[in-house]
């Protein structure tokens, strides 16, 4: 009787840290014990281990070994001199190289600069620093902003620099190309041809040549004096510039959808750099109902648009996707407010998560619904005091994934049935995270266990991750669904309530997630084989 209850232990001590999803394997580490710093982002990975970066009053960065487990963590703290300190800008793993920037503003000469060091597998902190950027006559702190991209295949950091100060000049930002011993490639600053006050840029990136391409959005309506709101001119734009540092040359390309308004957009450069793909989805002028979707594709050698398509939503599709979650507290339901009244078999507020492009030039386009609603109520007691309170709900719903085929038309568009809905929380423990292995497509989520791994339209409610499955849906190439589950809910108290949004393919065939439960939290590790 012993032996078997040994047995159980072991069994059961197995399938808490191991499970088993077909071909997908879910590992977890050994706990660790929460602090108030709170892990936001997977870095990656080296030989030694895995890195996580976590912010509350700083920076930290931590480290687990191969087997998830905790090594340590490091607050990431610069300093100049003995009293001055920098700001913690942005961090990179890049040829087994960890980067620090941190940045430095100087009032009494009105210049700001920006510097880069290392870190060690260890977590020690080099305290020689070097000078990446500098600029002077500045009007303050805030008046530059960094950020810090990548292309690991040719060596090449890109640090942009926005100035959002002189906002009726036109549109400028400056770039610096270095490698990863901090050594400049080249550097200079690109001017676009409309003014700060009207245009915002929302995206950029670095190919493996070192070139730029930059996504805006302008404001007609301000830019053009003669453009007048009616029903066959839009009011907003958005355009892609490429700039080729080498010979100093732009292109600009205008990624208007006839007289609709772009709703969403994304750009995503292949493996080889050889193509920029740029899908998206538009809508009526005067609605925020996503009418379609739409795909250019651009040689970026040739400078030249290959295609440019764009497609309606099927209403048969359409009428699928619409459906109202399940919800067996009829009091509860009662009590919550009413959500903003839609329009029936119409897709709305959805936001782009991922895309991947594959071998065959085939594009997927992973976007989810997620809107947010602020509810004040006021009351009055008998002695006539009033109080105010008030409650934020955040909704994410359904996932769509779209297929567009190597001449750009659209294949399938598939809808991931989901329901989630959390109160005060940002919706730390909603949405999704996303991966690919062997052109499938994975979407995970937090699931009420009441779905099972049915992918009806009508799904009840997610409400408290701890007493959640971590369900998964594969999307294959033709589209198809299927739905598993990855974790299994508690079938008492609570459990493990992963947070989706975290998740990061470090590699091919490794998924990095956090899980949290109780005072503590540990990583997993999705293995795809």
């Amino acid at each position: 009787m012993k032996f078997i209850s040994i047995l159980f232990l072991f069994f059961l001590t197995s399938f808490l840290n191991v499970l088993h999803a077909q071909n997908v394997e879910l590992k977890w580490g050994l706990p660790v014990k929460k602090t108030k710093a709170i892990p936001t982002d997977v870095l990656g990975e080296d030989e030694t281990g895995f890195y996580i970066i976590k912010y509350r009053g700083g920076a930290y960065l931590e480290k687990f070994d191969r087997n998830m487990n905790f090594l340590w963590t490091k607050k990431i703290e610069i300093y100049l001199t003995k009293t001055d300190k920098a700001v913690f800008e942005n961090i990179i793993l890049i040829n087994n190289k960890i980067i620090i920037f941190a940045s430095f503003y100087d009032g009494k000469t009105d210049t700001k600069k920006l510097f880069a060091t290392y870190i060690s597998p260890a977590g020690v902190i080099d305290p020689k620093l070097h000078e990446v950027s500098a600029f002077d006559k500045l009007s303050s702190k805030n008046a530059v902003y960094y950020d810090v991209t990548f292309s690991e295949k040719n060596n090449s950091i890109l640090v942009f620099s926005n100035f959002r100060d002189k906002y009726k000049e036109k549109e400028q930002f400056h770039y610096n190309i270095i490698d990863d011993n901090f050594i400049q490639k080249n550097q200079a600053f690109v001017e676009l041809t409309y003014s700060g006050d009207n245009t915002r840029i929302v995206d950029y990136t670095i190919d493996n040549a070192s070139n730029i391409h930059l996504v805006y959005r302008v404001n007609l309506k301000k830019e053009e004096a003669d453009n007048k709101s009616n029903d066959d001119k839009i009011d907003f734009n958005y355009y892609i510039l490429s700039y080729y540092p080498a010979t100093k040359e732009y292109k600009e390309y205008d990624m208007r959808v006839g007289d609709f308004i772009i709703t969403g957009i994304s750009v995503l450069i292949d493996k080889d750099s050889r193509y920029m793909y740029v899908p998206g989805f538009y809508s009526d002028k005067r609605e925020n109902a996503l009418r379609g979707t739409f795909i250019s594709k651009i040689d970026i050698l040739s400078k030249q648009v290959i295609y440019s398509k764009e497609k309606d939503f099927d209403p048969a599709f359409l009428a699928v996707v619409y459906a109202k979650p399940f919800d067996e507290d009829d009091k509860k339901k009662a009590e919550e407010p009413n959500e903003k009244k839609k329009g029936k078999e119409q897709l709305y507020d959805y936001d782009i998560v991922d895309l991947f492009v594959n071998d065959k030039e085939e594009v997927v386009l992973v976007s989810e619904q997620y809107y947010m609603r602020v509810v004040t109520n006021t009351y009055t007691n008998a002695n006539g005091t009033t109080s105010t309170s008030t409650t934020y709900y955040y909704y994410y719903n359904n996932a769509m994934v779209t297929k567009f085929g190597a001449d750009g038309d659209r294949l399938w568009c598939s809808s991931i049935p989901k329901s989630q809905v959390t109160t005060n929380d940002g919706g730390f423990f909603s949405s999704i995270g996303v991966f690919t292995y062997n052109d499938v497509v994975y979407v995970i989520y937090n699931d009420n266990p009441k779905n099972g791994t049915g992918i009806a339209s009508k799904q009840y409610r997610t409400i408290n991750p701890q007493k959640s499955q971590l369900a998964m849906v594969s999307i294959s190439s033709d589209g198809t669904l299927k739905k598993q589950v990855l974790m299994r809910a508690p079938t008492s108290g609570k459990g493990i309530g992963t947070r989706p949004k975290f998740c990061s393919q470090i590699s091919d065939d490794e998924v990095i997630l956090i899980g949290y439960q109780s005072s503590k939290y540990k990583l997993g590790k999705i293995d795809l084989k």
